[in-house]
């Protein structure tokens, strides 16, 4: 007796250790996983890596500073040639490269921001590049956009700074690299540096808005220099969002020139300041040997990967395909170059031989910054004495709207509205449908064209969701009742069995196999859960997409009935594509822990609240054939939904919230409605089924065409192992059938 006791001591000590650990288990999992999604990809910060200027056939590295005359070591005459000079300078020429603290006002501007639907491009007053891009119809607040359309004059602060110059640290300073600049040459071999501390440029502007940017480089010694090549670049006046560059090299000596330009591709973008998660990246479009533009995603990369790497290529030239188009975008807008309007092909080739990604560690308002620094460099371009080239391609700054990216895209086949990618990126990536969220995405847009809203266009869309889902949920859950009802008659015989084969697991399980054959219980019955591994694809596309369409950027919800009501004072549901900010709205972003919050929030408590109700409402009751340990992890489980979503999407825009808020409102509503149904159903009317037979007889049906396929696999199962045993030569004698 003293043993038997002994035994259910330790057996009761064994159940107890196994329930904790994997109780501990489970919460270390799911908390692993929550950080991995939401700080994963993100690495350690590198140093400052100097630009570099790679050729093809011999790479260097050239350092941002600069770069003296060298006297020729035995005088000789200067002629107009380029063996007569030992070292290339561009010191003669007056106009200052863009330093820090030079004022952006005093530069030249293309574009306006009193014009709608376009962009004010502000260009280096003397280093043909772009040192800012504001949009004349994008604000960086919600509230900046209602003061506009209340006929209020905001200043240009209050317009959304798409892209600015790049700081590019030194070792005693950093100065302002532009964008979209011509940052060094190679000539003959010889790198020529046209940034930084040496004067470069001379800019100026014409009658018709076109700023154009002259370069001279010169050769020989300091008193007897002679020009050697010259650079025009020109930036046209916007269309929209877009405008087209046009770079002329002409070679100025009397002997044939091989140049090499490395410039400043479209390389980071602002984050967006309401962000969840840092969505930067850095796309491609590729025209391969058939003349197609592969999907985008062929080279694909986060801001976070590239900046927390090493100085790279990011595409190489290879037989048969070239770059067609080359975007950096953030979460709405994109900074994108193209072939211009002139071009015969979708291809950048005479602009962009190779991509190369430098990290950079900056400093700005005192806190630091992982960017990154894109440069692209040319084929070698061969001119003889007096002769020039002019290529040219077409900037877009704007929005990631695909109507207009195709209206901007010119060029047949260039297909630049795939940069447009709905995804968050990590492992995400491979369960997020892009068919599916555009469909989704096109769907809500039509219909916020009919109710004029989109908060109340998302209730819409939960309904068709619903709607769509509902034989399935209705199905389910009067399998979910018929099983629990049958499991309930079953249970004194499955604790029998329990006791009786207590010692041997395997003959349990068969057993009970058995006896669920002979009952017509199907457990295939308890996956009450389908319904929302159905929704979880819609889950994730409505995730990405709502996160990442333009269309959300700063609308309210519900007609700004929130916001109309207190004077704009409550800044509950204002922006969609913000957080709700129910209880408060911060001024600035704050950080805690994981999580980038811009005020605090009460959807995400309703969803919680809601969460733990649909849990009591959709759980089947329990039947009594889980073990504990079973019993303890469906416990966990079902307090991990109710805490962790809650936590997870607390910082996710609104509009998402607002639509699992609703889906689960209308689940609830829908699951008591199917279960006064149910109620009125008579779910044991079916006769008890006939025993499975050999094959060639009747197989035992259940409920429905799931019973017969479970029991006709069970008997397969039987017979295969009956077999084996008797071929092995350990035939067993078995149980007579009942």
């Amino acid at each position: 007796m003293a043993g038997r006791t002994l035994a259910r001591r330790t057996l009761t000590l064994e159940q107890s250790t196994r329930r904790k650990l994997v109780t501990a288990a489970v919460l270390a999992v799911a908390t692993s996983l929550l950080a991995l999604f939401i700080a994963g990809g993100q690495k350690a910060p590198t140093g400052p890596t100097p630009i570099e200027a790679v050729s093809e056939a011999q790479p260097s590295s050239v350092e941002p500073s600069v770069q003296e005359s060298v006297e020729p070591s035995s005088p000789t005459a200067p002629t107009n040639t380029l063996e007569a000079a030992t070292a290339v300078s561009v010191e003669s020429l007056v106009k200052p490269a863009y330093r820090p603290g030079v004022n952006a006002q005093s530069a030249f501007q293309i574009g306006s921001l009193e014009d709608s639907g376009t962009a004010r491009v502000t260009l280096d007053a003397g280093g043909g590049g772009v040192v800012e891009i504001r949009l004349s119809d994008e604000y960086e607040k919600a509230s900046d956009l209602r003061a506009a359309e209340a006929g209020e004059d905001l200043p240009e602060e209050a317009h959304y700074l798409l892209a600015e110059a790049i700081r590019y640290p030194l070792p005693s300073t950093e100065i302002l690299l532009p964008q979209l600049s011509v940052f060094e040459l190679q000539l003959n071999g010889s790198p020529v540096p046209l940034w930084g501390e040496i004067p470069a440029w001379s800019s100026s502007r014409d009658e018709q808005g076109v700023v154009t940017a002259v370069a001279t480089i010169e050769a020989g010694p300091k008193d007897a220099r002679v020009p050697v090549l010259r650079i025009t670049r020109s930036f046209y006046p916007l269309d929209g969002y877009h405008f087209d560059v046009e770079t002329d090299i002409e070679n100025l000596s009397d002997q044939t020139l091989e140049v090499v330009l490395n410039t400043v591709a479209p390389s980071q973008l602002r984050v967006d300041a309401a962000r969840y998660m840092d969505r930067r990246t850095l796309r491609a479009g590729v025209l391969d040997a058939g003349a197609r533009v592969v999907r985008p995603s062929a080279i694909d990369k986060s801001r976070e990967s590239l900046a927390g790497g090493e100085a790279a290529d990011f595409w190489m030239p290879n037989q048969g395909s070239n770059i067609a188009w080359l975007a950096a975008t953030n979460r709405y807008f994109a900074l994108a170059m193209m072939p211009a309007e002139t071009a015969t092909r979708p291809s950048l080739e005479d602009q962009v031989r190779r991509i190369r990604v430098t990290p950079i560690a900056t400093n700005n308002g005192g806190e630091d910054e992982q960017q990154i620094l894109v440069t692209a460099r040319t084929s070698a371009t061969r001119l003889e004495a007096g002769q020039n080239r002019i290529t040219s391609f077409r900037i877009w700054a704007g929005p990631q709207d695909r109507s207009q990216l195709l209206e901007a895209s010119t060029v047949q086949g260039l297909q630049l509205d795939r940069l447009v990618v709905y995804s968050m990126g990590g492992f995400c990536t491979f369960c997020t449908f892009q068919w599916l969220a555009s469909l989704l995405l096109s769907y809500l847009g039509a219909l916020h064209g009919i109710v004029g809203d989109w908060a109340v266009a998302i209730v819409f869309l939960v309904v068709t969701v619903r709607l769509l889902l509902h034989p399935i949920v209705r199905r389910s859950q009067i399998n979910m009742q018929r099983f629990s009802r049958r499991m309930a008659k079953v249970k004194p015989e499955m604790d029998a069995l329990q006791k009786r084969y207590a010692g041997d697991a395997k003959r349990l399980q068969q057993e009970q196999a058995r006896l669920f054959r002979e009952k017509g219980v199907n457990p295939l019955h308890m996956l009450g859960c389908l319904p929302m591994f159905l929704q979880t694809p819609v889950w994730i596309a409505l995730y990405a997409g709502l996160y990442l369409a333009v269309e959300m950027r700063h609308e309210p919800a519900f007609f700004g009935m929130f916001q109309s009501m207190t004077g704009d004072a409550w800044g509950f549901l204002a922006d969609l594509s913000d957080q709700d900010h129910m209880f408060a709205t911060f001024s600035e972003p704050v950080q805690v822990l994981l999580f980038r919050l811009t005020g605090i929030n009460g959807l995400p408590l309703m969803m919680g609240l809601i969460f733990y109700l649909q849990q009591k409402y959709m759980t089947p009751p329990a039947t009594g054939t889980q073990t504990p340990e079973q019993e303890q992890m469906q416990k966990i489980m079902r307090w991990m939904l109710v805490i962790t979503f809650p936590l997870f999407l607390y910082g996710a825009p609104s509009g998402l919230t607002l639509y699992i808020v609703t889906s689960s409102t209308i689940g609830i509503l829908e699951s008591r409605w199917i279960r006064k149904k149910v109620d009125t159903m008579d779910l044991d009317s079916d006769p008890p089924p006939k025993p499975a037979g050999p094959r060639g007889g009747g197989n035992a049906g259940g409920s429905g065409d799931q019973s017969r396929a479970y029991s006709r696999a069970m008997s397969r199962y039987e017979r295969r192992r009956d077999t084996r045993k008797k071929q092995d030569g350990r035939e067993t004698k078995r149980p007579p059938r009942r």
